[in-house]
Parts: structure tokens; sequence; C-alpha cells
């Protein structure tokens, strides 16, 4: 099985440690070319639990891709992704595979460029953030968690994870309910780590006190859109642990404070965007939603910075368009 990891960021890294020590081989795709750089002199720095592994892998950038992949994992971010295909798109043969690791729900954009039957739905369990240039630190372990749109684990699904299983043990899932998986994820992906980012608040101690009010709010308007669109939730843990949520969404807390210094654009599009379209399809007015995704667009915008301010306009908005839908 040929393997194409796009993007050498910290889920792009920590899934090229995986196929390294299931002594399969694989590619990283890197558009920077300072990343770039940094991979083929000194390679790949994994750390976790105080450990450090130096991995030799082959980066190239896009230009230079050659070849065709069996499976592609798409470890870029939602507003890279369609770069990310018009450079693989080309790569690809008869039974070409791509799996979705996006934060939210990019499965059906990629399903338009490739076709449903290309697309394999992943859920990233695990934590890991980028400590510099070439170097990834694995926070917490946790798996890949993937599985068909149409429900049953597939032969190429299958056959992955025994590549992977006898080297890294639980890494790669395998779940009959990937829609509901990836729709239960929202909770960290386009609520709760949005919400930290926003606020400037820290998830790593367990979830502030200050967000559960707000939290409770987008998780209720969340809870009945899925209750609308039929989705059955899978849950990895108890939610009512907020401990526990708060960890899990830490990852994505800080990814968004990361690409907020770097000016970069926010993973809207597939996580508070997707959810505020389907919203409006069902006529479900979601005013805590609608806030959240319209103050982040104003920090993307640079508008406003990160801060607990932030966080009292997020109540104020909502409260004011709650009373204008009983006027």
């Amino acid at each position: 099985m040929r393997v194409l990891i796009t993007g050498a960021g910290a889920v792009g890294s920590a899934i090229a440690g995986a196929f390294s020590t299931a002594d399969c081989p694989f590619v990283i795709m890197e558009e920077d070319e300072e990343v770039l750089r940094e991979l083929r002199e000194r390679g790949l720095e994994l750390l976790q639990r105080g450990e450090s592994v130096r991995l030799e892998v082959e980066a190239v950038s896009p230009r230079l891709l050659q070849g065709s992949f069996d499976v592609v994992f798409l470890a870029v971010k939602g507003p890279r992704l369609g770069e990310a295909m018009r450079a693989v798109s080309p790569r690809m043969h008869r039974d070409t595979f791509f799996l979705s690791l996006q934060a939210g729900w990019a499965v059906e954009a990629l399903a338009e460029m490739v076709g449903a039957q290309r697309v394999v739905a992943g859920s990233v369990e695990f934590a890991a953030r980028r400590v510099r240039l070439g170097v990834v630190e694995i926070a917490a372990s946790g798996p890949l968690v993937v599985g068909e749109l149409a429900g049953n684990p597939s032969p190429r699904l299958l056959e992955l994870r025994e590549l992977l299983e006898k080297a890294r043990p639980g890494f790669l899932e395998i779940t009959r309910n990937a829609v509901g998986r990836a729709w239960w994820s929202m909770r960290l992906s386009a609520l709760l780590g949005p919400l930290a980012a926003l606020s400037g608040f820290s998830l790593e101690k367990g979830m502030p006190v200050d967000l559960r009010a707000p939290y409770a709010a987008l998780a209720g308007e969340l809870e009945e859109l899925m209750r609308l669109e039929g989705v059955e939730p899978e849950s990895p843990f108890d939610e009512e642990d907020l401990d526990a949520l708060a960890a899990a969404a830490y990852p994505y807390a800080a990814s968004m404070k990361d690409d907020l210094d770097r000016g970069e654009p926010l993973e809207k599009e597939f996580t508070t965007g997707f959810l505020l379209e389907r919203s409006k399809g069902h006529g479900l007015r979601t005013p805590a939603l609608s806030a959240l995704h319209t103050l982040l667009g104003e920090l993307e915008s640079a508008k406003r910075a990160p801060s607990f301010a932030v966080l009292r306009e997020l109540i104020r908005r909502t409260g004011e368009e709650r009373d204008m839908g009983f006027m």
C-alpha cells in the first residue's frame, strides 16, 4: 500500500510516526519550504512522554510529487483542503481513497471533488502540537478513528488497520458510525475549542467556570440540530465529564490560537459554518452558534483579539438574538 500524507503539521507528523514504526513506506507532501528543508536535513522529531525519536522521512513539495498512491491522509486544515486536492488529484488511480481529517465535516466537500466512494471519514482523537519546525509533541495518546460513510468496515480499511496494528496496536480504530462520531466531535472542534480560543482561556487544566454556561448553550443547539438531522452521535467517553471534554478540545483551541497568531485563516467553513448551514436548512434558530461564528470572523480579520471581553460579547449577542426571536 503506497501512502501519502498531506501536511507535516501536528496531525500529519503523528500519522507519519505511526507508519514509520509499521515499516510502511510513505511520502509527506508539504508546501512550506522551511518545513521541507528541516525535514530533509534533520528529519522529523517526535516527542512523547519525555522521550525523543528522530525519523528519516521522504518529504516533497506538491510540484515534485510523483507516482500514484493507494491511500491519502488529508492532514491539512480545512482552508487548505482545495489547494491540497489540486496537487493530489493527478496522483489518483482507480482505487485511491482519501481520509478526511479536517476539523468538523469536510467529507461532503471532498466527495464533490473525487466522488463519495473514494472518501473515508476520520476523527483525530490524540493530541499533538507542533513545537517548532520539524518537531512535534504527542501530548496525549488516542486513536485515529475512521469509518466508511456506508457504515460497515471495508476491505481497504481492514487492510490499513492490519498494516498498522502490529507496530501501533489500537492506533487506527474503525467505527461503523463515522457520521455520529464526527458530529459528536463537533463539541470539540466547533464549540469548545473555538470558545476557548476567542476568550483566551486555557483548557489544559479543565473546563473554566466562565465557559460552562456559553458551552451549554452551544451544546444545546448542537443537540437539537443532530436530532433534526437524524444523527446518532457516538461518544468516546462520558460527555458529562466537562474536564475530560476540555482536555479533548484543548488541541483544537491551541491550533486556532496558533492560526490567529500567524494570521492564518481559521477553520470555520467545516465547523461552525457547516453547522449554521445545516441549521438554516431546518429553519432552526441557533443564536449562540451564530454569534460564535461571527465573532470568529472578527478575530480572523483582526477586528478583535481573544479576550474575556469577546466572551462577554458572545453572551450579549446570544441573549439579544434570543430576545428578538420572542418578539
